[in-house]
C-alpha cells in the first residue's frame, strides 16, 4: 500500500512537470487538488490531438470551454503562421531572393517563429529595395478581408458551462452593432452602407471603391483602375456608398451597415453581444474567444499601382504584391485583430483557471495546464506574425500594425 506522502510526491511530480496552473496555484496546493491521480498523471493527448478530440473530454464544463477555446486558437494561429511564411517565401522566389529562411526552420513539432520573420523581412526588404530603386510612384489599394462570428456557437457554448443553464440565443440583430451588421440585401445598401465586392464577385457601386473601379470615376471612363473619386459602375473591394445615394449591391454580394429590408442570412463582422446566460465571467470569456478564433473570413482583395512605365523588377513587384500580400494584410488586419483579441480572452481565463486549480479533478488539471502553456506559445507566435505580416504590408504601402 502506497503511504500518503508518496501519493502526494506523485501529485506535485505531474503538476510541476505542466507548470502553467500548478506554478499559479502553488506545488504546495497539490495534496488538496488531487481527487483523481490517474487523470492527473495521464496527460491530455486529447489537447495535443486538436479541437475534434478535446470535445470528448469529461470534464467539467468551464474548464472545457477553456481548453477547446485554447484548441481552437492554437490551431488557427498554427494555421496563419504556416499562411504567412508561405506568402513570404513565395515573394521572395517571385523577386530572386537567396533563401536564408530555411536554415532557420524550427525542429518538428516547434513553431517556425524565427523562419517567418527571416523569410518576412527579407520580403519586405526586397520590395522596398525594388521601389526605392526604381522611385516609382505606387499606391497600395485594400479592401480588407470581412470575418463573421457565429453567434449560435456562443450560445451553445455557454450552455455547457458548469451552470448548465440552457441559453436564449438572442436575435444577431440585436447582439450585433448595426455598424458591423452584413449580409445579402434584395433592396438597396443604404447611403454611408458599405457593398463588399470581390474579385470574383463585383459588387455594385455609387461612392468610393476601396480597390479597382470599372465604370466611370467622377464622370471618366475607367476600366479596373483605382479611382480616387466617385465609382459608378463595379468594384472589386468594398464600395462606401455616397451619403445621397443607395445602390443594389448586386447578386453574391453582401452589404454591411444598411439595409433598406431586413437582411437574408444575416452576419456579424466583429464580436457579439454575450447572450443572457447565468455563467461565470471566466467561462463567458472561453466562449467568446472560441468564437473569434473560429471566425469564418473572406479574403482580402489586394492591388499595387504603379504609374507610368515601370521596370521589370517593379513588374515583379506588382504581381507578387497581388499575389501574396492579402494573406498579410489579413493577419494585420481582421484575422489578427480578432487572433489577439482571442488570445487575451483566453489569457484571462487562464489565470482564473489557475487560481481554481485545487477544485479541478486529475484530467480537468492536466488539461487546463496544457492549454494554459500552449495559449503562452500561442500568443508568442501570433505576435511574430502579425508583426512579420505588417513589415511586408508597409513594405509597399500597407496598413501596418497599431
Amino acid at each position: 500500500m502506497r503511504t500518503r506522502q508518496a501519493w502526494s510526491s506523485n501529485c506535485l511530480i505531474a503538476l510541476c512537470a505542466y507548470g502553467a496552473v500548478a506554478a499559479a496555484a502553488g506545488c504546495s496546493a497539490a495534496d488538496k487538488a488531487i481527487g483523481n491521480v490517474e487523470g492527473l498523471t495521464s496527460g491530455c493527448d486529447e489537447f495535443k490531438s486538436g479541437p475534434s478530440a478535446v470535445d470528448s473530454l469529461s470534464i467539467d464544463g468551464d474548464t472545457k470551454a477553456f481548453v477547446q477555446a485554447s484548441a481552437n486558437l492554437v490551431a488557427i494561429i498554427d494555421d496563419g503562421e504556416k499562411a504567412v511564411l508561405q506568402a513570404c517565401v513565395g515573394i521572395d522566389g517571385d523577386l530572386g531572393v537567396p533563401d536564408t529562411w530555411s536554415a532557420k526552420a524550427p525542429s518538428k513539432g516547434a513553431a517556425p517563429d524565427a523562419e517567418v520573420t527571416e523569410a518576412c523581412n527579407q520580403a519586405a526588404a526586397k520590395i522596398s529595395s525594388v521601389l526605392s530603386a526604381a522611385q516609382a510612384q505606387c499606391s497600395l489599394d485594400v479592401s480588407p478581408a470581412h470575418c463573421t462570428v457565429d453567434e449560435t456557437a456562443q450560445v451553445k457554448c455557454e450552455s455547457s458551462c458548469t451552470s448548465q443553464q440552457t441559453c436564449q440565443p438572442g436575435d444577431i440583430t440585436t447582439l450585433c452593432s448595426p455598424a458591423q451588421l452584413t449580409g445579402e440585401c434584395d433592396g438597396s445598401c443604404m447611403a454611408n452602407a458599405v457593398c463588399e465586392g470581390t474579385v470574383q464577385t463585383q459588387a455594385h457601386c455609387d461612392g468610393s471603391c476601396r480597390t479597382r473601379c470599372t465604370g466611370t470615376c467622377d464622370s471618366t471612363p475607367c476600366n479596373g483602375t483605382h479611382c480616387g473619386g466617385r465609382c459608378t459602375g463595379t468594384c472589386d473591394g468594398d464600395c462606401t456608398v455616397d451619403s445621397d445615394a443607395q445602390v443594389a449591391c448586386g447578386a453574391n454580394v453582401d452589404c454591411r451597415g444598411g439595409c433598406s429590408v431586413a437582411y437574408r442570412a444575416p452576419k456579424c463582422e466583429t464580436t457579439v453581444t454575450p447572450p443572457t446566460c447565468n455563467v461565470s465571467q471566466s467561462c463567458q470569456s472561453s466562449c467568446k474567444s472560441l468564437v473569434e478564433s473560429t471566425s469564418t473570413c473572406t479574403p482580402a482583395t489586394v492591388s499595387l499601382d504603379c504609374g507610368g512605365n515601370v521596370s521589370s523588377q517593379v513588374n515583379a513587384v506588382v504581381q507578387t504584391v497581388g499575389k501574396n500580400v492579402p494573406a498579410l494584410v489579413a493577419f494585420v488586419q481582421d484575422k489578427g485583430t480578432l487572433a489577439l483579441d482571442a488570445a487575451n480572452e483566453a489569457e484571462a481565463t487562464g489565470k482564473v483557471v489557475a487560481d481554481h486549480v485545487t477544485t479541478l479533478g486529475g484530467k480537468a488539471i492536466s488539461c487546463s495546464a496544457a492549454a494554459v502553456s500552449s495559449d503562452a506559445t500561442a500568443a508568442a507566435s501570433l505576435n511574430v506574425t502579425v508583426n512579420a505580416s505588417s513589415s511586408v504590408s508597409g513594405a509597399c504601402g500597407g496598413p501596418m500594425r497599431q
